[in-house]
């Protein structure tokens, strides 16, 4: 695979950790099967900052994208069916009164 052209060596190797350290809780947690293979990611950061002033608050959604880029149509994907399986998720624990 070639590397994405603006890609700094840095950003390859936190890439690369990304990558590794996604895989490695995948299988902690008992994500993987034979014959699959983590194919694409991204991961939703939420930041939050402070101003000088203490009621000066930030906040923003950052997304990290595997190797830095997603075509749009697996990012729309991959947000699409967290949302959903994220919604299912919410509903069950509502009935089973886990909320």
């Amino acid at each position: 695979m070639t590397d994405e052209p603006g890609r700094t060596p840095e950003q390859k190797t936190a890439d690369d950790n990304l990558t590794d350290a996604i895989n490695r809780v995948a299988e902690a947690y008992g994500y993987t099967q034979p014959g699959f293979i983590n194919n694409e990611y991204m991961v939703v950061l939420h930041q939050r900052g402070w101003g000088d002033n203490v009621d000066d608050t930030y906040s923003g959604v950052v997304l990290l994208y595997r190797d830095g880029s997603l075509p749009w149509m697996a990012i729309l994907g991959l947000m699409e069916m967290a949302g959903r399986r994220l919604r299912r998720d919410y509903d069950a624990s509502i009935v089973s009164g886990d909320v």
